[in-house]
C-alpha cells in the first residue's frame, strides 16, 4: 500500500511538472547549453560544461522547487494533499525525487552531448551520481528558503543572495580569482562542494578527503534541515498564505 500511493503520487507530480511546463523548460536549457557548448567548441567545453551542470544542478533546482509550492498555494491544492493518505514525509520525499529526476534530464543531455559530439572525456556516471546528491541537497535548501518568504518574488531575491553569498565565491574560485588557501573554507558552502563534486568529472584531479567531505557535508546539511525543519513545518508553513 505504501508503494503503491508513493508511485500514484509520483505520476501526479510527474504530470503536473509537464502541466507546469517545469519538464519542458528544464529540456529547453539543456538544449540551450549544447547549443553554447557547441559554439564555444571542444577546447573550451571542458571549462564550462562543469558550470553550467552545476547551475542547473543547484540554482535551477532551489528554483523549481520553490516554484512548486507557489504553484500549490495559488491553485490551493496543498491543504486537500495533506488530508490524502500520502504522508507529509511521502509528499516531500517525492518532491525531491522528481527534482533530481529532472536535473538528471540535464546532465545526461550534456554529458552525451560533450562526450559523443564534442569529444571531452568525462565520467557520465560519476555526475550521474554526484548531480544527484546535489540537487537533492539544493533542492532541500529551495524548501527551506519558499518556507520562509512569503511570494516568488521573495524566492527569487533570496535565491540571488544565496549566489552572492555561496555560489560566485565558487566561481571565481574556479577561475583563478582566489587563493587555493581559500578552499578549505569554501568547502563549508554547498555550492562550492557541489562545484567540486561536477569538476572532478572532468579534471578527475580532486583528492579523495575533499570528495568524501562535500558528499558528507552535502547530505548533513541537507537531512539536518529536511527532518528538523522541512517535515515539522511543511504543513503549517506550506499553507500559509
Amino acid at each position: 500500500m505504501f508503494v503503491a500511493k508513493t508511485l500514484w503520487f509520483f505520476t501526479q507530480e510527474m504530470r503536473r511538472m509537464y502541466k507546469y511546463k517545469i519538464l519542458q523548460i528544464s529540456l529547453f536549457l539543456a538544449l540551450l547549453w549544447c547549443a553554447l557548448l557547441f559554439f564555444i567548441g571542444a577546447e573550451g567545453a571542458a571549462q564550462f560544461l562543469p558550470l553550467f551542470l552545476f547551475i542547473d544542478a543547484s540554482v535551477m533546482s532551489m528554483m523549481m522547487m520553490g516554484a512548486i509550492l507557489f504553484y500549490e498555494r495559488q491553485e490551493n491544492t496543498l491543504k486537500p494533499l495533506l488530508v490524502t493518505p500520502i504522508g507529509v514525509t511521502q509528499l516531500i520525499l517525492v518532491r525531491i525525487v522528481v527534482g533530481i529526476l529532472i536535473a538528471l534530464q540535464s546532465v545526461i543531455i550534456l554529458g552525451l552531448f560533450a562526450r559523443f559530439v564534442l569529444g571531452v572525456e568525462l565520467m557520465l556516471m560519476w555526475w550521474v551520481f554526484v548531480v544527484s546528491v546535489i540537487a537533492f541537497a539544493h533542492g532541500v535548501l529551495g524548501f527551506v528558503i519558499s518556507l520562509l518568504v512569503k511570494d516568488f518574488n521573495g524566492l527569487l531575491v533570496n535565491i540571488i543572495v544565496y549566489m552572492f553569498v555561496f555560489g560566485f565565491p565558487s566561481i571565481f574560485f574556479a577561475l583563478g580569482m582566489f587563493s587555493p588557501v581559500w578552499e578549505n573554507i569554501l568547502l563549508f558552502s554547498p555550492t562550492h562542494g557541489a562545484f567540486v563534486l561536477i569538476e572532478h568529472g572532468i579534471s578527475r584531479g580532486t583528492s579523495t578527503w575533499v570528495i568524501v567531505f562535500a558528499l558528507t557535508y552535502l547530505i548533513g546539511l541537507s537531512g539536518f534541515f529536511l527532518v528538523r525543519f522541512i517535515i515539522p513545518r511543511y504543513a503549517l508553513i506550506g499553507v500559509k498564505e
